[in-house]
């Protein structure tokens, strides 16, 4: 039987869906009571701290990035400063339009904040803001980017909301109280990054139409496949006017995937077509159904529900030789570079060393055969025991991938576990 475990929203807060990430077991006795599991139990993720409660008998779960619910601020109901153009009306009246924004803080963050004792905070954090669904934060194990900068930065991630879509938005009054809390005490800060995935597209374009945060700092936009024509108001117009805002040094790095989540003319972007010079040709990853890129983050899916004991391959299976092969080949997570070009562009130099050119490393003449055989077990979500249906009949990424059937879905979700160190953190 195919396990939801994953699909628990404990689980989405709390467990790790990356063998990089995976903690202590969860048993009967380390599970916070508030914050129950399914069964089969999984592995909870490195993030998250474990504290006894008094008598010994029971335990608190907490996620090692905050959570605090924020009134949507491109609403004009909670933020009557709105005006057109791209104003949303079709907010559902009766919907409170109050959503948990998370926050995560980097190690060097806590450490400098502990190294001023009673000092004023003279070094802002670099903050990046990530527009997206809802789990992305550990679900698609970001934090593990973030974790791993030397100078103090944060990672914010802002929910989006479909069907109906609409955008979700803060502004620098709830920026500065979210960093504030997570630090435990005043900071200063800078918004370097702003990047939208999926449906986030809407709370990304509002944002910057009512020029609801201050984007002067910010060196990059990344768009991880939505990069629609209009989405809660036009994006080319939305990006021009953040151009105009940051200046002549922002970049714009935008990863096509898939035909669905991308305006198309043809096979090709269509905000990109229409509007010439908005995005240069370098800016754009083109991972569009690359069977080597969907082998490698379709693997990294499977590895971690391996590794977590949701399923196993049968032994001496023609797919569990070809996982096995691949294993032996893929880079660690968060060391793949998608585009030597893009990362020219964006930082003005070479990848550095001990980093993995994905070109490279799907045309090396060893690794070619064993991608491609992996790749042919792909199959479809309603074939059993291929890739698609052991990935998404156990839930593998914390959902079940949408309607039944549609198969492709992996090309666009599991991008940001893979990818989204290059760009994301400042």
């Amino acid at each position: 039987m195919a396990s939801t475990s994953r699909a628990n929203q404990a689980s989405r807060v709390l467990d790790a869906y990356y063998a990089d990430e995976i903690g202590v077991r969860n048993t009967s006795a380390n599970i916070d009571r508030s914050q129950p599991r399914d069964t089969p139990l999984l592995s909870k993720n490195k993030f998250t701290t474990v504290t006894p409660l008094s008598g010994g008998t029971r335990v608190q779960e907490i996620p090692q990035s905050l959570r605090r619910n924020v009134t949507n601020k491109a609403n004009k109901r909670h933020n009557p400063s709105l005006t057109p153009p791209a104003l949303q009306t079709k907010i559902p009246p009766t919907d409170t339009d109050t959503r948990p924004v998370w926050v995560y803080v980097s190690p060097s963050t806590t450490a400098y904040a502990t190294s001023l004792a009673g000092a004023e905070w003279d070094k802002p954090i670099r903050v990046s803001i990530l527009y997206g669904v809802m789990f992305e934060m550990n679900r698609h194990g970001l934090r593990t980017a973030v974790a791993a900068r030397t100078e103090p930065s944060a990672l914010i991630l802002i929910p989006g909301i479909e069907p109906p879509r609409w955008g979700v938005g803060i502004d620098e009054r709830d920026l500065s109280d979210l960093l504030n809390t997570a630090v435990g005490r005043t900071v200063k800060y800078q918004t370097e990054v702003v990047a939208a995935f999926s449906t986030g597209i809407n709370g990304l374009n509002q944002t910057l139409f009512h020029n609801l945060i201050d984007i002067r700092h910010v060196k990059r936009i990344v768009i991880y496949d939505c990069l629609y024509e209009q989405s809660s108001g036009d994006t080319a117009v939305a990006l021009g006017l953040a151009k105009r805002r940051a200046g002549s040094n922002l970049k714009i790095v935008v990863y096509k995937c898939t035909s669905g989540g991308n305006s198309l003319t043809g096979n090709k972007l269509s905000v990109v077509m229409k509007h010439p010079g908005l995005i240069p040709s370098a800016g754009i990853i083109n991972l569009f159904y690359v069977p080597a890129y969907t082998a490698l983050v379709t693997f990294r899916s499977l590895e971690g529900g391996i590794a977590d004991g949701v399923l196993a391959l049968p032994s001496g299976s023609p797919l569990d030789t070809a996982f096995n092969a691949m294993k032996r080949i893929a880079p660690a997570r968060g060391t793949v570079v998608s585009s030597a070009a893009t990362w020219r562009h964006v930082f003005g130099t070479t990848p550095p060393a001990g980093k993995v050119l994905f070109e490279s490393w799907a045309n090396d003449r060893a690794n070619s055969p064993v991608i491609d055989s992996f790749y042919r077990h792909l199959g479809s979500r309603s074939k059993a025991g291929t890739i698609r249906e052991l990935i998404w009949g156990n839930q593998l990424p914390g959902w079940d991938g949408g309607p039944a059937g549609r198969d492709g879905e992996e090309n666009h979700d599991l991008l940001l576990p893979d990818f989204g160190w290059e760009y994301l953190p400042a």
